[in-house]
C-alpha cells in the first residue's frame, strides 16, 4: 500500500478535457473533490487507498474521470471540519446527480490498549465488489430536493466527500466485554455536499456530575432517515461541531452512556448557515 498520508493538492496537471483556448477554461466548471471525517471509537488510524473517482451527468451520459489515483489517506486524521483535497478536473458545466468512488483498500489499527481476539492489533479489511467498481454517492443540493443531482456552473465547485468511519467501519464483538473485538466490517456509505452550501450545527451536552462527557457521540440524522447523516465527538469542553451539512432538519442528539438518556434537538439548517448554541442534555434514567 502505498503511504502518501497528508493533505495534498492535485491541481496542477489534472484536467478532463483539452481547452483549445482562454475562452474555453473560462467556460468550463472547476470541480474539486475533498474528503473528510469524524471521530471513531477504538480506533487509532484507517488508512484508505483511493483510487479513481468519477462524477455522472444526469442526462445518461459517460462518466467522467476527475483523479485517476487519488492516494492514501488516514480518516482519523481528518475531523473537526479538516479535509484532504483529492484531486480536480475541468468540466463541462451541466446537472451531475452521483459521485463513483473506488476503493482500493482499507487498513485499520486499533487504539492503544486494545486488541483483536486473536491478540493483533492492526487489521486489512476486505473491500466489497461494490466498492471495487465504485461506492456511489448519490449528490443533492438540499434536504428533499424533488430533482436529484446538483448543478455545476462555471467556476469552481469543492465537493466534500464525508468518509464517516463510524459509519463505515462497523465493530464485530464488544471491546467492553470478555468478547472482545472480533473484526470490522467494511460497509460503505458515504455521503457529498458542495461546500459553499453546506452548513454546520455547534452546541454543548451537558450531564450529571460523575459523567464524562468527553469522547461521546453526538449524530445529526435528517428528519424521515433511519440512520445518521453525520456523526462527531464531544471535546474537552463540552462542545460538538457537525460541519459539511446540506441544507434541511436534523434531529440532533448526543449517545448517552449506560444508566442515561439524553433530549434530541430538531435543527434547521439552511444554505451555508453555521447553527450554533444547541444543547444537548444527558440525564439519569
Amino acid at each position: 500500500m502505498r503511504r502518501r498520508i497528508a493533505v495534498l493538492s492535485l491541481l496542477a496537471g489534472i484536467t478532463l478535457a483539452a481547452c483549445d483556448s482562454a475562452t474555453d477554461v473560462a467556460r468550463s466548471a472547476h470541480l474539486q473533490i475533498q474528503l473528510t471525517d469524524a471521530p471513531a471509537d477504538y480506533l487509532e488510524s484507517v488508512v484508505v487507498e483511493i483510487g479513481r473517482i468519477e462524477i455522472l451527468p444526469t442526462d445518461g451520459g459517460p462518466a467522467i474521470v476527475v483523479v485517476e489515483d487519488a492516494g492514501s489517506y488516514d480518516l482519523l486524521q481528518l475531523q473537526n471540519g479538516v479535509t484532504a483535497d483529492l484531486g480536480a478536473a475541468l468540466i463541462e458545466p451541466g446537472r451531475y446527480g452521483q459521485l463513483r468512488m473506488i476503493v482500493e483498500s482499507a487498513e485499520l489499527t486499533l487504539a492503544d490498549g486494545y486488541e483483536f481476539t486473536d491478540g493483533t492489533t492492526s487489521r486489512t479489511l476486505f473491500v466489497p465488489s461494490g466498492a471495487q467498481t465504485g461506492i456511489k454517492i448519490n449528490l443533492t443540493m438540499a434536504d428533499g430536493d424533488a430533482d436529484p443531482g446538483i448543478d455545476i456552473h462555471p467556476g469552481e465547485t469543492v465537493l466534500v466527500v464525508d468518509f464517516d468511519v463510524s459509519q463505515n467501519f462497523v465493530l464485530q464483538g464488544d471491546a467492553e466485554s470478555p468478547a472482545g473485538i472480533q473484526d470490522f466490517l467494511f460497509t460503505p456509505t458515504l455521503r457529498a455536499v458542495v461546500r459553499d452550501v453546506a452548513g454546520s450545527i455547534a452546541g454543548t451536552v451537558a450531564a450529571p456530575a460523575g459523567v464524562v462527557v468527553e469522547g461521546l457521540q453526538v449524530t445529526g440524522t435528517r428528519v424521515g432517515n433511519a440512520d445518521p447523516d453525520a456523526t462527531t465527538a464531544v471535546d474537552a469542553a463540552g462542545e460538538f461541531l457537525l460541519p459539511f451539512l446540506a441544507p434541511g432538519t436534523y434531529n440532533v442528539t448526543v449517545v448517552a452512556p449506560a444508566g442515561h438518556s439524553a433530549n434530541s434537538v430538531a435543527v434547521v439548517v439552511g444554505e451555508d448557515q453555521d447553527v450554533t448554541g444547541i444543547a444537548l442534555v444527558i440525564t439519569a434514567n
